[in-house]
């Protein structure tokens, strides 16, 4: 390959920082200043010396075609069942986002319902279907841009192949359901950026209504509260997407989490630092579990949910472990 310049200097600069009593050490956080002249300079000089180093390997061009190739087959996803009607993403050869697509009965013909090339957003546009109303009519999806966390959501009407004006703003969809006559939904949503404080409510929004109709169904309020997250046959137990949260295997099993005005508590230093395999408020067993393992799952039981009373309230679950015999009422 012949000779090859040294890699580019990178200057170490420790920062500690303290997170619940453990010395964090980070030695290039002088990097996290993406505009700085300093970090340009820095991905500029690693730039050239990868390229220098990859160009130079003999073959690569046919490893390119070959890895093309494998590409090129196409891939399913993300899969609901609603009766004999399966939605889908699927992505086709050549394609760079998948689409979301409807099949009647196993051995139908593919139907493509929504194109994320044909929103003339770019190719970075990623969509996912989550929920389908119980009547097969109404397909909530969500759109995000460029691998980014959160997303929009939209619903689209499938006799009618058109987006419905009933969507939901960029942000976190913590819960969502049709309701039985698929005329309405019921939904959690905590929109980003948020410019006012968390105020945790279960809405109901009628379709075809403006959103400024919406009715506060059910209400957490904004003081400190401890909330449990619970799952059960119908809510999957925990989300595991683009390698992200590969270790809440029990944050769906009753997990608690106290949640008051510090909303710097639950970021990116939380998990690093807890006991994925002995969370508050969760009963488990002795297995180990593999990255990722179990997300998506929904166990066998229905029974879960709370209700309040003059301050009081109860909340409880059936839990179903999952490739496990474990079973408890919590």
């Amino acid at each position: 390959m012949g000779s090859l310049m040294s890699p580019p200097f990178s200057p170490v600069e420790p920062v500690v920082d303290i997170l619940h009593g453990v010395p964090i050490t980070d030695p290039y956080r002088w990097l996290e200043e993406q505009d700085s002249p300093r970090t340009r300079a820095w991905i500029e000089e690693q730039t050239r010396y990868t390229r220098t180093y990859l160009d130079a390997i003999p073959g690569r061009a046919e490893i390119r075609r070959r890895i093309r190739e494998f590409l090129s087959a196409a891939t399913y996803d993300s899969f609901l069942v609603c009766g004999s009607r399966y939605f889908f993403r699927k992505r086709l050869p050549g394609e760079e986002q998948p689409s979301i697509y409807e099949r009647d009965a196993a051995g139908g013909t593919d139907r493509r319902l929504v194109e994320p090339a044909k929103r003339g957003t770019g190719s970075y546009t990623a969509l996912k279907p989550l929920r389908v109303s119980p009547d097969g009519n109404l397909l909530l999806y969500e759109v995000k841009q460029g691998g980014e966390r959160t997303g929009s959501f939209e619903i689209l009407d499938i006799k009618r192949g058109e987006k419905l004006r009933d969507s939901l703003p960029h942000g976190y969809l913590r819960g969502f359901e049709f309701s039985p006559d698929s005329q309405s939904f019921y939904f959690v949503h905590e929109p980003t950026p948020r410019n006012v404080p968390l105020y945790r409510a279960v809405y109901q929004h009628v379709i075809g209504t403006p959103s400024s109709d919406d009715r506060e169904a059910f209400a957490a309020g904004s003081d400190s509260n401890v909330r449990l997250s619970l799952s059960s046959s119908r809510v999957a137990n925990y989300e595991s997407i683009n390698a992200e949260d590969l270790h809440g295997w029990y944050s769906g099993d009753g997990m608690a989490n106290l949640y008051n005005s510090d909303l710097t508590q639950f970021c990116d230093d939380f998990w690093p630092t807890v006991n994925s395999d002995r969370l508050p408020g969760t009963t488990i067993d002795t297995q180990t579990r593999a990255d990722g393992s179990g997300a998506g799952a929904r166990g066998a039981y229905n029974w879960v949910g709370g209700a309040t009373l003059d301050g009081w309230g109860a909340a409880g679950m059936q839990l179903d472990g999952w490739s496990s015999t474990l079973t408890a009422k919590n």
